[in-house]
């Protein structure tokens, strides 16, 4: 079967999200599907210039097809998404109907696409897989939305609130997949050890590192690092081999945070692969998040999976996002959304109590890997598929 899989991103891309898209179409390509990628050829920032989505992503070109189609590019701010979406759609329809796609999987903003193929579908109706990790925001998305969802042969969301909210909204039901995101275990190595990578990463040998991966911020919110940072220079004091390591940028960030703590480790954006390095040499992840409307209810973090896949003791802020998938002292420490002093209590809890740390470790790792693999998830979709 071939996937033709559509996303509006521009790749590669800094964000988690690409990442996560890049890694399912590894995961549909090896579930024995034929899969092209299509996306807007977008240019990229200086930083990434060159930069391919193989090299990026450390992904085998062989292993999917990518596509990248022209768009209408507007320079005006308010104008640039919807000439991208309305311009990048309309040439991904005549894409797909030269290609006779039948199988279609949208990635989250393409409402666009999907209205257009709802105009279309009295003679062209492809089997129409949309991917969503956001509810629509605002009147202009919720009424595009609204006029193409029942176009949707499955609907795949990540949070069982967003499926609530389809159903509430007449959605066909036996219709709706609720698909957290996933982890591609292979990408970790666990066969080197803690010591071993603390030294391949000039990371402290003694320390008991209390360790932040991912970017530090989200479409400009704060992901609770300076609540992170006060937690533990607040316990150096009595545990003063406690270090605390920040890996992803952008960098600048790091002279404010570096004025919360001097001795805080603050490192730029890496491959992935050298990302799972660093979750692995911590000896705590730590997603403390504050409590925001996209942060409580909109996301299933790329980085709750990682960390459990890391074989460490995860601390995250109490929100209903992660509740969904992390229970207080069974897999994960929760603690009270922007407070500090709760995550020093639970960094404590930590530090004191090495089974603890094994318990929520050994927890976290068997849950992942029997429920939240891409290679799980690509092998459902298909089976919804086909069935």
């Amino acid at each position: 079967m071939k996937i033709f899989y559509v996303t509006n991103l521009r790749l590669p891309n800094e964000r988690g999200v690409s990442f996560g898209v890049v890694t399912m179409c590894k995961a549909l390509s090896q579930a024995g599907n034929e899969v092209e990628l299509i996306a807007p050829n977008q240019d990229q920032p200086s930083t990434m210039k060159g930069e391919t989505i193989w090299h990026y992503h450390q992904i085998d070109p062989k292993t999917f097809t990518l596509t990248k189609l022209s768009f209408w590019d507007i320079s005006v701010p308010h104008l640039h998404n919807l000439a991208l979406n309305w311009s990048f759609g309309l040439k991904v329809i005549i894409y797909l109907l030269k290609k006779k796609a039948e199988v279609v999987h949208l990635f989250n903003d393409t409402r666009e696409i999907l209205f257009l193929l709802k105009l279309i579908s009295w003679f062209y109706h492809p089997f129409v897989i949309f991917e969503l990790h956001i509810l629509p925001i605002g009147r202009y998305e919720k009424i595009i939305e609204d006029l193409a969802i029942k176009r949707v042969d499955l609907l795949l969301v990540t949070t069982n609130r967003f499926a609530k909210y389809y159903q509430d909204h007449n959605f066909e039901k036996g219709k709706i997949l609720v698909f957290p995101n996933g982890i591609d275990l292979s990408e970790f190595d666990y066969g080197t050890s803690k010591k071993k990578l603390r030294s391949e990463l000039n990371l402290p040998q003694d320390a008991f590192i209390v360790g932040y991966a991912g970017r530090f911020v989200t479409m400009g919110m704060e992901k609770g690092i300076p609540e992170l940072i006060i937690a533990g220079k607040s316990l150096k004091a009595r545990f003063p081999n406690i270090q605390l390591v920040c890996v992803g940028g952008p960098e600048e960030y790091v002279a404010r945070y570096k004025q919360l703590d001097e001795g805080a480790i603050f490192i730029g954006n890496v491959p992935r692969k050298t990302l799972y390095k660093y979750m692995r040499a911590f000896d705590v992840c730590a997603m403390p998040f504050p409590w925001t409307e996209h942060f409580a209810y909109n996301m299933s973090p790329l980085k709750m999976f990682e960390y459990m896949a890391s074989k460490n003791p995860i601390i995250a802020t109490k929100l209903p996002s992660f509740g969904e998938i992390l229970a207080d002292h069974k897999n994960a420490l929760l603690s009270k959304p922007g407070s500090w002093k709760s995550i020093a209590w639970n960094i404590e809890e930590l530090i004191r109590d090495k089974r603890l740390c094994n318990k929520l470790s050994g927890a976290a790792f068997t849950e992942v890997t029997q429920k939240y693999t891409w290679e799980k998830r690509a092998d459902s979709e298909v089976a919804r598929i086909i069935l």
